[in-house]
């Protein structure tokens, strides 16, 4: 099972990447139609990316805010 993951992650990573040859992609849509490990992986996978760019946005929020307020202190 570990095995398999490890095979999907890599897999995973590279149809985000788009790295696969289109023969490969095709391999890659077709397996998941089918199955539904990889399946749940490649949601897995969304999510913690979603979550990412999430942390960024705020990060980046914050440092706007930050800016925000120390431009209005010095005037």
């Amino acid at each position: 099972m570990k095995k398999n993951k490890a095979k999907y992650i890599e897999l995973i990573e590279k149809f985000e990447n788009g790295e696969l040859s289109e023969k490969e992609k095709e391999s890659f849509l077709k397996e998941l139609q089918s199955n539904q490990e990889l399946g749940s992986e490649l949601k897995l996978n969304k999510k913690i990316i979603q979550a990412i760019c999430d942390d960024k946005l705020d990060e980046f929020k914050e440092l706007l805010d930050k800016a925000h307020e120390k431009s209005e202190s010095e005037n």
